[in-house]
């Protein structure tokens, strides 16, 4: 079997620049080629399946089935390993959650996570205001903030409007 070149690879991936989600991808090969991370095709696909996922907060394992649902052999462990790079380059935020596996989250922006308590699904929404308030509330105290973590627990739209009205148990 051919083995792919960085160049073949780089030509591969011209085509998802177009696109909004395209900008992202190369920036986090950038990102772990720099941090001495070889991209193997494995890693390449990883990241093309997380950031086609972001938006729904994936898990290692859904991104382990998507990639080898399209045909590529990767191990779990090549997985966890490169978010676990992504996550320590401050590329990624890991989103634990105690009844349910980690989920990895792209946007790094300060933002509400809505968590919905029948499907799962997870929704990013701008702070706004929950910023600002968050430090009026810490400045009297001295307190400096690092980093922050908002969810909300509920139903999505979708949940609501299918009619059950109360979460999974």
């Amino acid at each position: 079997m051919k083995r792919k070149t960085m160049r073949s690879t780089a030509r591969s991936l011209a085509p998802e620049r177009r696109s909004p989600e395209g900008e992202v991808v190369p920036r986090l090969l950038s990102e772990l080629r720099r941090s001495g991370l070889r991209l193997s095709t494995q890693r390449i696909e990883i990241i093309r399946a997380l950031v086609r996922q972001g938006a729904r907060h994936p898990t290692a394992e859904e991104i382990h089935q998507t990639v080898r649902g399209q045909g590529h052999r990767v191990s779990l462990a090549t997985v966890y390993n490169t978010l676990e790079r992504l996550k320590s380059l401050k590329l990624l935020n890991e989103l634990g959650f105690p009844d349910g596996p980690a989920r990895f989250d792209l946007n790094l922006e300060p933002h509400v996570n809505l968590v919905c308590l029948r499907c799962g699904g997870i929704e990013d929404v701008p702070s706004g205001r929950l910023g600002r308030t968050t430090l009026e509330v810490c400045a009297p105290a001295g307190f400096q903030v690092h980093r922050h973590r908002f969810d909300l627990y509920g139903l999505c739209r979708r949940c609501q409007a299918s009619g059950e009205i109360s979460p999974r148990p």
